[in-house]
């Protein structure tokens, strides 16, 4: 294991990416380029979980924000030049189509990118939800706006908080 940039990798995976490495932290800067060497390291992970590609994953888990590093006009240029300007009209219709090409794809890949989103979708929803019932057990428990809300909601007036 190779601890060189700051997370346990394994060495013959690293040696495939020797040369590039240099240039791509160059590249992308050091925030991203520790990044994406984290994402290359939960890649091979979860590939060795799954029997996947070992190299395939680290090579998507290292270059998988490299998109990023084109302004919006520049991916529109390309964009035109590859003839895949879709019209307002069209888009609907091109959108799904893509979606359907995506979804017959790398089942792991597929699974493995749901997974992730999942992932930080329910670590927001935890915190949300954790944050939502302790304020709803203070506001129940120790401030009077709740009694006064409750009293007024039950005698369908509007209620006069005191602000406690």
């Amino acid at each position: 294991m190779n601890t060189e940039y700051g997370l346990p990798l394994h060495s013959d995976i690293l040696l495939r990416f020797e040369t590039f490495l240099p240039k791509l932290r160059k590249t992308i800067g050091r925030k991203r380029f520790l990044h994406s060497v984290g994402t290359l390291h939960w890649a091979v992970v979860l590939a060795t979980r799954h029997d996947g590609d070992l190299i395939r994953a680290a090579t998507a888990g290292l270059l998988h924000d490299c998109g990023r590093l084109r302004t919006i006009e520049q991916v529109e240029a390309e964009f035109r030049r590859r003839g895949l300007d879709v019209p307002d009209e069209d888009l609907d219709e091109t959108v799904a189509a893509m979606a359907n090409r995506l979804r017959s794809g790398s089942r792991y890949a597929i699974r493995w990118t749901k997974s992730s989103i999942n992932a930080g979708l329910k670590a927001v929803a935890n915190e949300v939800i954790d944050r939502a019932a302790a304020y709803e057990l203070v506001t129940q428990t120790i401030l009077k706006d709740h009694g006064i809300g409750l009293d007024a909601l039950e005698a369908k007036q509007r209620p006069e908080f005191i602000g406690e």
